[in-house]
C-alpha cells in the first residue's frame, strides 16, 4: 500500500495529544501520517479506512488499551506492521508494549523505509 513517493503510510495512536502531534512531526519525514487516533476504537476505524503500512501504538489508552487496538488493527490491515514509542517520557510503557505485542507481532519501524 505503500504510495508513488515511496514512503510508508503510517498511522499513530495515542491518547495523550502532545504525543501524537510529536511522533507525527517526528516521523512525517520519513513516513507518510495517514492519521492519529486518541484510543483504541478509533484506532482500529483509522487502520480499517487508511490501510497503513505501519502503526505506533501506546499500550494505554482508552477503550481497550493498546493490545485490543493492535489486535484489532490487525484484523482490518493484517498487513501492518506494529511499532511501539520509545520516547523517554515514559520508557516502562515501552518495555510493556515490547512484551505485549511481542507476541502478536512486533517490526520496528525502520525496517519499512
Amino acid at each position: 500500500m505503500t504510495p508513488a513517493n515511496d514512503r510508508p503510510r503510517l498511522m499513530i495512536a495515542d491518547d495523550n495529544p502532545v504525543i501524537r502531534s510529536m511522533l507525527g512531526m517526528s516521523l512525517s519525514g520519513g513516513f507518510e501520517v495517514v492519521g492519529a487516533a486518541a484510543d483504541s476504537e478509533e484506532a482500529i476505524e483509522l487502520a480499517r479506512a487508511t490501510q497503513p503500512d505501519a502503526a505506533v501504538v501506546d499500550v494505554e489508552m482508552p477503550k481497550g488499551g493498546g493490545l485490543r487496538a493492535v489486535r484489532g488493527i490487525l484484523e482490518v490491515a493484517p498487513g501492518t506492521a506494529i511499532g511501539r514509542e520509545r520516547g523517554q517520557l515514559r520508557p516502562q510503557r515501552a518495555t510493556l508494549v515490547e512484551q505485549l505485542l511481542g507476541t502478536v507481532r512486533m517490526q520496528p519501524l525502520l525496517q519499512l523505509r
